[in-house]
């Protein structure tokens, strides 16, 4: 019900996508963040084959991150599944029993998920994040199999008009998105080179295609990226 994962491949989701049952229920106890910083984070993608997002090789560290003072506090009911994954409100300062904190900052449940459980949590915002990423993180982030030549050539094409604007570079790739694109979960077979099937044909699509055809994008600019999996309200 949850319809998260450890790895994230076009169509594999498409059972959950359409799937409307509730994944969990979250009750706040006091102040409750605004709609937008709802963001339920369960884990972050970066190794990609071309077809399929994986999580990084064990070398790869936590991120290095400072939390704002402020803390909202819940309750979260989350429905049966085989998975360990929690999707919990960006970021948890705390690690409850029952919990293990992954390399990506999140939450796992040390066993699978298998009835209905109930977490007592807490969260806070991200303050700053470390503007600086160690040489292993920063070839994680940018390692690219040699496939979608339409969308690198795009991305290379971006880096050398904006120079070294990344800010130019993200905001052009968010325009072309908002601007040209459909959201729909009927979307033909992906091929090989399909976020190039996707950014210059198609340009319809579902989340999978939207943040993998983003993160190639700015790792195709230099620019460092990953896919986040959760929940947006």
């Amino acid at each position: 019900k949850p319809g998260l994962s450890e790895t994230m491949t076009p169509d594999r989701w498409m059972d959950a996508l359409n799937d409307d049952t509730p994944a969990m229920r979250a009750r706040f106890i006091g102040p409750a963040p605004r709609p937008q910083e709802m963001y339920w984070r369960a884990m972050t993608l970066r190794d990609f084959d071309g077809r399929t997002w994986t999580p990084a090789p064990s070398s790869i560290g936590a991120p290095k991150l400072s939390l704002a003072p402020t803390r909202w506090r819940y309750t979260l009911d989350v429905e049966p599944t085989d998975q360990r994954l929690l999707a919990t409100l960006e970021f948890a300062p705390a690690q409850p029993d029952g919990t293990q904190r992954g390399r990506d900052a999140g939450l796992r449940a040390i066993a699978p998920l298998t009835g209905l459980t109930r977490w007592q949590l807490q969260a806070a915002p991200a303050l700053s994040f470390d503007p600086v990423l160690d040489a292993r993180e920063r070839r994680a982030d940018l390692a690219l199999p040699p496939r979608n030549p339409r969308t690198l050539a795009l991305g290379r094409q971006w880096r050398s008009e904006a120079g070294g604007n990344d800010v130019a570079i993200i905001e052009r790739a968010l325009a072309m998105i908002h601007e040209d694109f459909a959201y729909s979960l009927t979307v033909p077979e992906p091929g090989r080179d399909w976020i190039d099937d996707f950014l210059f044909e198609g340009r319809t699509g579902y989340c999978q295609q939207f943040s993998s055809a983003f993160v190639v994008l700015m790792r195709s600019a230099g620019i460092p990226a990953r896919v986040v999996v959760g929940y947006a309200r």
